[in-house]
């Protein structure tokens, strides 16, 4: 379907076609037609109407494309023409008309008629899935990528707490050259908060001391 064989179809029904970019919102009573094409003409010739509103949408290169969330950085945007196959096919309609809205005004009422081609359902319904899968498989990745940093949060974890056995941990006089110590041997620790590290620091001291009081 295009503006031509539309203008054909109304036409030949003693209808005028009129292109508009949008509808505003009309006073009095508006109603959707439930119907085909031809049904929706013969509709509007009983209202008594000569002419007919048209907005068209048109296939743009936007819709291919989606935006992924991701942890601790700007989104990221995807073509989805280049993850799917069956979706670059559909860039061939790009420029194309795909969704028309038609508006006949009456003072019996305004009805509105919408129609879509085959094809912008199809990609409508393909792109819906492919957005699911990206999103899905974006979220697995999340997660693994968590379980990962969790796992290393850990060993850094374990290794500050393994100081409180080591000889020359246990020798540092303060908990400030505690501190040093541990971040010198494993520099590491860096990536922990600075906060925790020192807390952490603090209970082994104790822990320390309170030992050594009890093997007196």
């Amino acid at each position: 379907m295009n503006i031509e064989s539309l203008e054909d179809n109304f036409s030949g029904s003693g209808l005028s076609l009129i292109k508009v970019e949008d509808f505003d919102k009309f006073d009095g009573l508006t109603m959707v037609f439930d119907g085909d094409l031809i049904d929706y003409i013969k509709a509007v010739k009983v209202l008594d109407n000569t002419v007919v509103f048209i907005n068209i949408c048109y296939l743009e290169e936007y819709y291919f494309s989606t935006e992924v969330e991701l942890d601790g950085a700007d989104n990221e945007e995807i073509d989805l023409s280049s993850t799917s196959p069956e979706i670059m096919d559909y860039k061939k309609y790009i420029g194309k008309s795909a969704h028309y809205h038609f508006l006949a005004i009456s003072s019996r009422g305004n009805l509105e008629f919408h129609f879509q081609e085959a094809w912008w359902n199809e990609l409508l319904d393909l792109l819906i899935e492919e957005k699911e899968r990206i999103k899905n498989e974006y979220i697995v990745k999340f997660e693994l990528k968590n379980k990962e940093k969790e796992k290393h949060r850990k060993s850094l974890l374990k290794k500050l707490d393994n100081l409180k056995d080591e000889q020359k941990f246990m020798q540092c006089r303060t908990q400030k050259v505690k501190l040093a110590y541990a971040l010198e041997k494993y520099p590491e620790l860096s990536e922990l908060e600075p906060s925790l590290i020192k807390r952490i620091v603090a209970e082994l001291d104790a822990h320390i001391e309170a030992r050594m009081l009890n093997e007196d």
